[in-house]
């Protein structure tokens, strides 16, 4: 769990799940220096990939994230948008990070305008 008072950040939960939270809060405010952060998700257990379609993922994030952070509010997630690694220009994909039960929610609610392709 990672709660936000005032300008602190509180981390609670077991070792991993600790260690889970300081990592989406470094991604975090690594992004705010470098939009284009690339995050490594081979060997975790916390994540869900989805690709999205070629020019889609400014439409996905809307102005300044704020569509990307109403999910993450919403769902209790931390979510960022990667280049696949070895792909074409402009093929990106979106990273979910967060606990089983979050992870397993079906997505396509949240795409109004069919931008992610929610299929497996």
């Amino acid at each position: 769990m990672l709660e936000y008072i005032g300008p602190l950040a509180v981390m609670a939960g077991t070792s991993g799940e600790r260690k889970r939270c300081w990592d989406y809060l470094n991604w975090l405010l690594k992004q705010k220096n470098d939009p284009r952060l690339q995050i490594d998700p081979d060997g975790r257990d916390d994540v869900s990939i989805m690709p999205i379609p070629s020019g889609k993922a400014p439409r996905l994030q809307g102005s300044k994230g704020e569509n990307i952070r109403s999910i993450e509010r919403e769902t209790s997630t931390f979510i960022v948008v990667n280049d696949v690694p070895g792909g074409a220009r402009g093929d990106e994909r979106l990273l979910v990070f967060g606990g089983e039960e979050v992870r397993s929610i079906h997505w396509s609610p949240y795409d109004r305008d069919r931008v992610v392709n929610a299929d497996p």
